[in-house]
C-alpha cells in the first residue's frame, strides 16, 4: 500500500501545476506530445541509462527518493525494459518508465519526467498507454497477414514476455523476437513447425467479430461458395464446391501466409473434407484434395477469442 500511495502522490505532484482544463481535455482523448517507444536494444538502453537515472532521481526527490534502487550502480545492474517519450522536434527525453519481467509479464517499476508541462503530459501519455494494454481481458494469437486486421480494429499488441503465461506454454518453447517486443516464435502442430506469432488484446467480442468479418470480406471466396450452394439448393457441399474451398484456403496459406482459420473457414473446410471422404469411388484428384485438406487442418489454427486468466 505504501508504494501505491507514493505513486499516487507522485502523479499528483506532477499534475498540480498543469492547467486544469488541459488535464481534463487530455484525459478524455489520447495524449501524444512525443514519440513513445519501448527500448529493446541493450546498447541503446545502456546509452540512455544515465539520463533516465537522472530524470528518475529528480522526479522522486520530493517524495522520499527512489525506493526501488540503492544507487545508480544498483539501478544499472538490474535488467530493465525502458519506455521513453521523446520530443518530436529535438529528440529530448520528456518522460520515461522502467519495466521488469515478473511472472511472465511486464511490470512498471518507476516512472519519471522532466519538470516542464510537456514532460508531465508525456508522463500521462505513458500511463495512458500502459492502462490501455493492462485493462484488456480478451486475447487472440495471430500471425502474418491477419495481424493487419487486428491492428486496424483496435487490437492492442501484448508484450511478448507475456506469451508464455497467456498461452500456458513452457518458456523454453517461446523464442522472443529480437526485432520488437511483440513477436515470438513457437512450435505448432504435429510436426512442431515453427511459426512467428503475436498476441492481441481485444476489448470485446464485437471488435473481435469485426476483425473476423474484415478478413473474410477481403478473402471473399466464401461469397462465391454461398452463391453456388444457394443455386444448387443443396444443404451439403458438392465435390466442386469442396474442391473450390480447399483450393482457395491452400492458396491463401501457401502464397499469402495465412496461418489462421476464421470460424466460417474452419466449418467450410471440415464440411468439404466430409463431402470428399464420402465419395465411394475416389479419383486421384479427390484423394489429392483430401490430403491438402488434412494438411490445412493440421497446419492452420482456428482464430479464437480467449480470456486472460
Amino acid at each position: 500500500m505504501d508504494k501505491i500511495k507514493k505513486f499516487g502522490e507522485f502523479c499528483n505532484i506532477h499534475h498540480n501545476k498543469v492547467n486544469e482544463t488541459e488535464i481534463k481535455r487530455n484525459t478524455m482523448s489520447p495524449i501524444n506530445v512525443g514519440e513513445l517507444k519501448m527500448l529493446d536494444d541493450q546498447e541503446e538502453i545502456e546509452k540512455c541509462l544515465p539520463i533516465v537515472w537522472d530524470m528518475l532521481e529528480k522526479s522522486y526527490e520530493n517524495i522520499g527518493g527512489l525506493q526501488s534502487y540503492r544507487d545508480y550502480n544498483d539501478f544499472k545492474k538490474k535488467r530493465h525494459q525502458i519506455m521513453v517519450v521523446k520530443d518530436f522536434n529535438n529528440d529530448d527525453l520528456l518522460a520515461c518508465a522502467t519495466f521488469r519481467r515478473i511472472e511472465g509479464s511486464l511490470k512498471m517499476t518507476v516512472i519519471g519526467c522532466n519538470q516542464e508541462n510537456n514532460g508531465k503530459l508525456a508522463l500521462q501519455q505513458i500511463i495512458q498507454h500502459t492502462i490501455s494494454e493492462l485493462e484488456l481481458h480478451y486475447w487472440t494469437e495471430v500471425s502474418g497477414a491477419i495481424e493487419h486486421y487486428f491492428k486496424k480494429h483496435n487490437g492492442y499488441p501484448m508484450p511478448n514476455t507475456m506469451a508464455s503465461k497467456i498461452l500456458q506454454a513452457p518458456e523454453d518453447q517461446i523464442t522472443l523476437s529480437k526485432k520488437d517486443l511483440v513477436h515470438y516464435d513457437r512450435p505448432i502442430g504435429p510436426d512442431k513447425e515453427i511459426f512467428t506469432k503475436m498476441i492481441f488484446g481485444i476489448k470485446s467480442e464485437e471488435i473481435f467479430q469485426e476483425a473476423m468479418d474484415a478478413v473474410e470480406n477481403y478473402y471473399d471466396f466464401m461469397n462465391e461458395v454461398n452463391k453456388m450452394v444457394n443455386e444448387s439448393k443443396e444443404t451439403k457441399y458438392s465435390i466442386k464446391q469442396a474442391i473450390y474451398i480447399i483450393e482457395n484456403l491452400y492458396r491463401m496459406h501457401e502464397e499469402d501466409g495465412i496461418n489462421e482459420l476464421t470460424t466460417n473457414w474452419n466449418d467450410a473446410l471440415r464440411e468439404s473434407m466430409k463431402a470428399l471422404k464420402s465419395v465411394k469411388e475416389k479419383t486421384q484428384t479427390i484423394e489429392d484434395y483430401i490430403q491438402y485438406g488434412e494438411y490445412l487442418l493440421s497446419d492452420m489454427q482456428v482464430l479464437t477469442l480467449n480470456v486472460i486468466q
